[in-house]
């Protein structure tokens, strides 16, 4: 999804769509985020 990319038929909207909710859906909220980013950091530069 880092690409160009032009939808123009309903399904293939749909499906992208529904990928977009979908990875919304799992990701973290920015505090969250911030926390794992640093204890990753943390762990990697004991």
């Amino acid at each position: 999804m880092t690409t160009t990319l032009f939808l123009e038929e309903d399904r293939d909207l749909g499906r992208y769509e529904t990928s977009l909710n979908h990875l919304r859906s799992e990701a973290l909220d920015a505090a969250a985020s911030l926390r794992l980013i640093r204890d990753v950091a943390k762990e990697h530069y004991k």
